[in-house]
């Protein structure tokens, strides 16, 4: 989890995708888009659209709602919704908030960054060259025996 303050980064008028699958424990299937206010634009890619904002257009035509209504339709399926629900009440529960648990996060990743964690040799692995700070969730390594360890 990195907190994130889109006014802050002067991206107030960006859309964004985000999950909550995995790394924040809400269950298959749970995501959110965030539109900015006043979009009036259609996806570029898309799938199946219920389009139950303009069933009244000419048959043949792919059409799409307005603002966020662009987006909707499809099968939606609210289980992980539920389990995202109790999982942040948890959270709550704990005091573990967004600022917490990135630096949770982070100490565990320092520590297999550190590479002594893993009981590797030196110049086993390359490290990333960036700081901790501008590091999100994961840690990549690179290595000349990749192909050996697969």
């Amino acid at each position: 989890m990195v907190p994130f303050n889109l006014n802050e980064w002067q991206l107030a008028s960006a859309s964004v995708v985000a999950g909550g699958y995995k790394y924040c424990q809400a269950g298959e299937g749970n995501c959110m888009m965030r539109i900015p206010q006043n979009y009036q634009g259609s996806p570029i890619i898309t799938a199946w659209y219920a389009e139950f904002d303009v069933l009244d257009q000419a048959p043949g035509k792919v059409g799409f709602g307005p603002g966020q209504s662009a987006f909707a339709g499809s099968t939606y399926d609210p289980v992980s919704h539920y389990r995202a629900a109790e999982v942040f009440d948890f959270f709550e529960a704990q005091n573990l908030t967004d600022t917490k648990l990135r630096e949770i996060s982070q100490q565990q990743i320092t520590q297999l960054w550190q590479g002594e964690a893993m009981g590797l040799s030196n110049g086993c692995l390359a490290l990333p060259s960036h700081t901790m700070a501008n590091n999100a969730g994961f840690l990549s390594l690179t290595t000349a025996k990749a192909s050996d360890w697969v």
